[in-house]
């Protein structure tokens, strides 16, 4: 069996192996009798013979080094406040280099606070929804508009992956590759090979624990810079099991794919794709210009006239297969080497099941296209922050400059962010969408919070 622990690892299990008396945080002293579920031995505290992780000196610094190797960047950095305060950090260590960064409409909410935080006017850039499917913007789009730094989302919720290296070299280039940590170890290329920064939330496919990531920077910015703002971004108690997580899920991604077994992982990925293209009413998105498909993100197109939510709902409920999102045209699940065996088999018995009953026919195409309009923005992000606010009904909401963000989920791309006008073609969009159910962030019984005239 392979050494699957790190420098952290090692020295946890031999802290452990002095069965020290515990008169130190955290309060549960490792006492299995108080909640069992949680590992306890291993979350410790910064005690003296352990490491700093806003001043890395010892085995976090040793841990940082080698998994930086595994990904062949020059410097890795661990994230106990998810890909969210990587973002967030990433945006702060630009300092007075960006007044401006391009980022795509469809950016985690993260990156706009970031920008708030920084000082930063975000650029907004359209993601493509010509498909019926959310993508990320193309190359050309981001190339029509300028900005001092650029932020790219490369790996989609929808598992869109798509190759900016084009983008490499005009200002700094922060890559959120916060569903792509994986990439590295198969046959797409990962951001890490062309972006300055790249942020990664390992717990949503390599398998550490929720909460847990990794920055990854190629030193164009200084790294005491990048330093000093993770740790305005980072919790001063960071917890020993969030970063040994991360350490032993790097680990055992690099000795599967040195064993062949992530090639066994993708050959079964792309055969699932194959089988579920057969199953009348559904279809896997493929040979869309300029995109690649994560093979772990498994985007599940719907015919017409079968919206994705309600299956989602069928799917739990009459087939117990609990999968990760629904728009009204797909569904998604995320797969990985940790599944069960039986999974790949119960979902393409669901989904049998479900178009012998249901009669479906692949009628695919009368979707209409996603659509929203684009606000306009009035005044700054910043301004709009800090300037007095009202709530309105949303019937009266036209004219009115937005106050905080507003989302539909899904999809869950800001259709109004903080500073932008409020068109009385968005507000008949949102009551009709209220309507039908659909959930509305930012929106609180039928009111909307917008700026003071």
């Amino acid at each position: 069996m392979c050494e699957m622990k790190g420098p952290i690892g090692r020295a946890i299990d031999g802290w452990q192996k002095r069965q020290t008396t515990r008169l130190s945080m955290p309060g549960h002293k490792g006492n299995d009798k108080i909640l069992p579920a949680l590992s306890r031995f291993r979350d410790i505290t910064e005690l003296p013979e352990f490491d700093n992780l806003h001043a890395p000196q010892a085995c976090i610094l040793r841990s940082e080094q080698q998994i930086a190797d595994i990904y062949k960047v020059k410097k890795s950095y661990f994230l106990v406040n998810g890909a969210s305060g990587g973002l967030k950090a990433s945006l702060l260590s630009l300092g007075d280099s960006a007044k401006t960064l391009r980022i795509p409409r469809n950016a985690h909410r993260s990156i706009w606070q970031g920008c708030l935080l920084a000082g930063i006017e975000p650029v907004y850039i359209q993601p493509d929804l010509s498909q019926g499917i959310i993508l990320p913007p193309s190359i050309e789009s981001y190339q029509r508009k300028s900005a001092d730094a650029t932020l790219i989302l490369t790996t989609s919720y929808e598992g869109a992956v798509i190759d900016y290296s084009e983008l490499a070299g005009d200002g700094i280039l922060i890559a959120d590759e916060a569903h792509g940590s994986h990439l590295s170890f198969g046959n797409i290329k990962s951001a890490i090979s062309y972006a300055d920064i790249t942020v990664h939330g390992t717990h949503k496919t390599l398998g550490s624990l929720t909460q847990s990531g990794l920055l990854h920077s190629n030193n164009k910015i200084p790294q005491d810079r990048l330093l000093e703002s993770l740790s305005m971004m980072e919790s001063t108690s960071p917890s020993w099991l969030l970063l040994s997580s991360v350490e032993e899920a790097v680990i055992v991604w690099d000795q599967m794919k040195r064993h062949g077994e992530l090639q066994r992982l993708w050959e079964r990925c792309a055969c699932l794709r194959a089988r579920i293209n057969r199953i009348p009413g559904f279809r896997i998105p493929e040979g869309i210009k300029d995109v690649q498909w994560d093979p772990l993100h498994l985007c599940i197109q719907t015919e017409d006239g079968l919206n994705g939510g309600r299956l989602l709902n069928i799917l739990e409920t009459e087939f117990a297969v609990d999968l990760e999102m629904s728009t009204d045209g797909y569904i998604v699940g995320i797969l990985g080497p940790f599944d069960n065996p039986e999974t790949d088999e119960q979902l393409l018995h669901a989904l049998e099941e479900l178009s012998r009953k249901m009669e479906l026919k692949d009628q695919f195409g009368k979707r209409e296209q996603l659509y929203w309009p684009q606000p306009e923005q009035v005044i700054g992000l910043k301004q709009a922050y800090d300037a007095k606010k009202r709530q309105v009904n949303l019937a009266a909401a036209a004219g009115c400059i937005a106050a905080t963000p507003v989302s539909a989920y899904p999809p869950g791309i800001p259709l109004l962010l903080p500073g932008e006008k409020i068109s009385q073609e968005l507000c008949e969009i949102l009551m009709n969408w209220q309507k039908q159910g659909v959930w509305i962030e930012g929106l609180a019984d039928g009111k909307i919070k917008v700026i003071e005239d």
